[in-house]
């Protein structure tokens, strides 16, 4: 039987969000709402679905160990100014004290873009120096730049799991993260599906030097690509800030006299695009975030963004910590690469229309492999120390 991840009491926002969203829609047609307990203690409210699926991983994972001590760990942020980090830090203090580890989250309040990776070297380097550190989970600012500090903490000994962004190293014992790829097909396809296959479309990146805003454009790319007459007019880095993409925009509209859809590999970016279209009295653009962030769903239920992709930020740091601690306990191979793989695409229909509640992927609790080898997935989540 596969076990269920408890909801974390950080997603309450997205909870009631939906549920207030749905009792507004039609009274009569609402979810049922079912009751799990956070890893605190407290119970919050999950939405599920009439058929509910599990979450998807992309390997066979180990049986999870309970820490028997209170490990010393570190979780470098790549930053603390987005909701998205912001979510990620709040669930990794709650199942740090849940999973009875001495978790220390670090982070600067700057943007999520390269000039700034310099903050993340200077913390991790003086984690090292202070040398009480076991274990290092990182989100790096920078897939490359960041190397070099991460193979001298691996050279002293400590095991370092990457998270949402890769590095181009081997170092770390293992990433976990999120199918960038794949979702952003699946916004593709969707936009596509939207536009009857015929339609002029921008791209807003992200950073160029993170490997997962490669890994979106190649997916927006691929999912547009199954239009018979898409064409992508421009494609261009916005470093997820909501004001580069709105600037970026504005020329764009003065360029192109004809634009169906943009779309944006964040939320913020998408944000910022819609307050351009909005100030150039541009209507009936099609417009997609990713990120799944509270605003993202506001403008959703206000009909401004068309869609977005929930990137499940709450399971991405649950699934570090219990890898780490399972490694700390009794060292072992890890899966170099973890993956989520969840593509559904959240619109104002799956929003708002019952039937299809369970718009986002981090209220789909159990875990599947999606692994070759089919070998089924039996971790423990136990979640006190024993």
């Amino acid at each position: 039987m596969p076990s269920y991840f408890p909801v974390p009491s950080s997603l309450c926002w997205i909870i009631c969000l939906a549920v207030g969203l749905l009792s507004c829609h039609s009274p009569e047609e609402q979810p049922p709402v079912t009751l799990s307990p956070s890893p605190s203690g407290p119970q919050t409210a999950s939405v599920q679905s009439l058929e509910d699926e599990p979450l998807q991983v992309s390997e066979v994972l180990p049986d999870f160990l309970p820490a028997r001590q209170a490990w010393p760990l570190v979780y470098v942020l790549k930053t603390r100014s987005v909701p998205y980090w912001q979510r990620m830090e709040r669930s990794a203090l709650e199942w740090g004290k849940a999973l009875g580890i001495q978790l220390t989250v670090l982070g600067a309040d700057q943007p999520q873009t390269t000039e700034f990776v310099e903050d993340q070297i200077l913390l991790i380097d003086q984690q090292l120096t202070e040398g009480s550190l076991k274990g290092l989970i990182l989100g790096p600012a920078d897939s490359v730049q960041l190397v070099p500090i991460v193979e001298k903490a691996v050279a002293q000994g400590i095991p370092v799991i990457t998270v949402d962004t890769p590095l181009n190293t081997d170092a770390p014992i293992s990433f976990v993260g999120f199918d960038n790829r794949g979702a952003c097909q699946a916004i593709g396809t969707w936009v596509v599906e939207q536009l009857g296959e015929v339609g002029q479309v921008l791209i807003l990146e992200g950073s160029q030097h993170h490997d997962n805003a490669l890994e979106r454009s190649q997916g927006f790319l691929a999912g547009l690509q199954t239009g018979q007459e898409i064409i992508v007019l421009d494609s261009q880095p916005a470093d997820w800030d909501y004001d580069t993409a709105r600037k970026m925009t504005e020329t764009w509209l003065d360029q192109y006299p004809q634009v169906d859809a943009i779309v944006a590999a964040n939320d913020d970016m998408a944000l910022g695009a819609i307050a351009a279209l909005k100030a150039a009295n541009r209507k009936k653009v099609l417009v997609t975030g990713f990120d799944g962030s509270q605003a993202g769903l506001e403008a959703i239920a206000a009909g401004d963004l068309s869609a977005t992709i929930d990137q499940s930020p709450e399971a991405q740091v649950q699934l570090a910590l219990k890898l780490m601690i399972t490694y700390l306990e009794a060292p072992q191979p890890l899966p170099s690469e973890v993956l989520i793989k969840s593509t559904q695409v959240i619109s104002r229909t799956t929003l708002l229309s019952p039937p299809h509640a369970r718009a986002f992927p981090i209220f789909s609790f159990p875990y599947t492999s999606t692994h070759p080898s089919g070998a089924g997935v039996k971790p423990h989540w136990s979640s006190r120390t024993k």
